[in-house]
Formats: C-alpha cells, sequence, structure tokens
C-alpha cells in the first residue's frame, strides 16, 4: 500500500470494500437489466475499470459480503420470461463456473498446489 498525507493507506483501486458497497454495486447491477440480458463474458475484459465492464462483485462474493444466492435470485427475477444469454457466457454462466472452481477446490486433493 501507498501511505497518503493522512498517514492511511490510499486505495488502490475506485472500489469500497465491504457489505454496504457490495449490497449497493449489486442492487445497481441488478437494476441494469439490458446488462444482465445481454451479458457476454467473452466479450467483457476483466482490465477495464472506467467503466467496468463487468459486474465487480468478484471481492464481495469471495469475502462474504454478498451472497452469491441472493445475487442468483436477482438474476433469475430478471431472467424470466425474457430473452437473455445463456450458459456459459451469461452471469449465470460465470456463477456456475464460480461454484464448480469451489467443488473442485473442496474436494480435489492438492488441488491449490
Amino acid at each position: 500500500y501507498k501511505v497518503g498525507k493522512s498517514g492511511h493507506p490510499e486505495p488502490h483501486s475506485g472500489f469500497k470494500g465491504g457489505e454496504t458497497a457490495g449490497l449497493a454495486r449489486m442492487a445497481a447491477k441488478l437494476k441494469d437489466t439490458k446488462y444482465i440480458l445481454t451479458f457476454q463474458k467473452p466479450k467483457t475484459r476483466s482490465t477495464a475499470f472506467d467503466p467496468p465492464e463487468t459486474t465487480v462483485l468478484s471481492p464481495y462474493l469471495k469475502f462474504g459480503c454478498v451472497s452469491i444466492r441472493s445475487f442468483y435470485h436477482g438474476l433469475q427475477k430478471v431472467y424470466a420470461k425474457k430473452n437473455h444469454t445463456k450458459p456459459p457466457e451469461s452471469l449465470l454462466g460465470q456463477i456456475y463456473f464460480r461454484e464448480m472452481a469451489y467443488l473442485q477446490g473442496a474436494s480435489i486433493e492438492n488441488y491449490d498446489r
């Protein structure tokens, strides 16, 4: 971390951490129905930050600030009876890959090596 004039570390990105920030980000993304319905992972860049091309929910999900179940059910409400991209390219497909990776990590011996 780089220490600023205040003596506190300067943020390394424009994204605040914590539950409040994560819930706000998730709520904003779930309101963006066009983004959700047309999301295609191969057409996004994880290095694009201004504006971000992905949801930027990964750290909030990883550290338990946001519930993956809440995000899943929010997606299902948006997807209901609407034409949308399908897994594996869709946001739902990205959740499937995330869960698959966690399952592999928990069940495959020496997965982390």
